[in-house]
């Protein structure tokens, strides 16, 4: 099972997922994986529980609306049950994350309950397109050399 998953840190209800892509995966392990963006504060990390691998990257995008002005984000790729070591995907969470800057006021498409309009959903389209993307390029089965 793989699956990518975006989350941001909500300064009212803590950390939220924005998005997720790929195979469906359990609302106990969302949860988990969510939470690790209050254990690390920015840049690339592993991390291995279980069954659940995960490669993360937290980093920060500027947005009026966040407490700060920044808006503290989580990419994470996440295995269950699969052998592919996830240090292997760091080049794709890189590629993720400079993409994902480039769109103007991406930061609008957090907020679609409070803002309610057709201006937010796009935002969140272009961030959906951005993690299809991503996701296709995701190596079909783990080489081991």
């Amino acid at each position: 099972m793989k699956c990518l998953v975006l989350s941001y840190f909500d300064s009212k209800i803590g950390p939220k997922v924005i998005k997720t892509v790929g195979d469906e995966i359990l609302r106990e392990h969302l949860k988990e994986i969510i939470q690790y963006i209050d254990y690390h504060e920015n840049g690339y990390f592993i991390h291995e529980f279980r069954k659940i691998k995960s490669a993360n990257m937290i980093f920060f995008v500027e947005s009026p609306l966040a407490r700060g002005t920044t808006e503290k984000v989580m990419i994470s790729i996440v295995l269950i049950d699969e052998d592919t070591d996830p240090r292997t995907f760091s080049h794709l969470l890189e590629m993720f994350v400079k993409k994902f800057k480039q769109i103007k006021d991406v930061y609008k498409g957090f907020y679609l309950e409070e803002h309610n309009n057709s201006k937010g959903q796009e935002f969140l389209i272009n961030i959906e397109t951005l993690m299809h993307d991503i996701f296709n390029k995701f190596p079909l089965k783990s080489i081991v050399i």
